[in-house]
């Protein structure tokens, strides 16, 4: 993929150490919200990626798990909170609700509380956006910004962000400091 140069000039990216290039912004979609299709046995489906749909992605990508066991006839699809953070635990309840149709169950342990909905429809969901790994374990998140955000316009990229930011952001108490914290290098 090459890179373009300052002076317009293309440049290999592992030729470019010490080159000043240009850095593009992101082209978000105008309009008409993203849908995602899949199809499974005969089955067709789809999701508009709405801003729920996106706020949702982004509390699972920052504090989300997903589980199957007994060959899959056991599925759980989670979000753990923090216990003081009571807003952002009924907002995940809601979500599941909206989304997939499902009560969520809460769970409290150590002040954590864990968000969760065994709905198979929520793991087919979630499956199907690619938010799940497929190397080791197709169980574990794929942390990384989905291309359904990339694709999305900037109202539901924002609420994506509203929801990654609630999970693993920070804002500073006196300073103008906004982090996003993250271990996996591809997000």
């Amino acid at each position: 993929h090459p890179l373009i140069t300052t002076e317009n000039a293309e440049v290999r990216l592992d030729s470019s150490l010490g080159v000043r290039v240009r850095l593009q912004p992101p082209m978000l979609r105008e309009g008409t919200p993203y849908e995602v299709v899949w199809r499974r046995g005969v089955i067709e489906s789809k999701i508009v990626i709405s801003p729920e749909v996106a706020r949702f992605v982004g509390l699972f990508m920052g504090d989300g798990s997903a589980s199957s066991y007994n060959r899959a006839s056991v599925t759980e699809v989670s979000i753990c909170c923090d216990a003081k953070d009571t807003d952002v635990i009924e907002e995940c309840g809601r979500l599941f609700k909206d989304l997939f149709g499902t009560e969520a169950s809460r769970q409290a342990y150590n002040g954590w509380v864990t968000v969760r909905s065994g709905a198979k429809h929520a793991m087919h969901t979630i499956e199907a956006l690619g938010l799940l790994r497929e190397d080791i374990v197709r169980t574990a998140r794929r942390v990384h910004v989905p291309e359904f955000i990339w694709r999305s316009p900037k109202h539901v990229v924002r609420e994506f962000l509203v929801g990654l930011f609630e999970a693993d952001g920070f804002n500073a108490y006196q300073t103008n400091r906004v982090a996003l914290f993250s271990k996996y290098p591809e997000f």
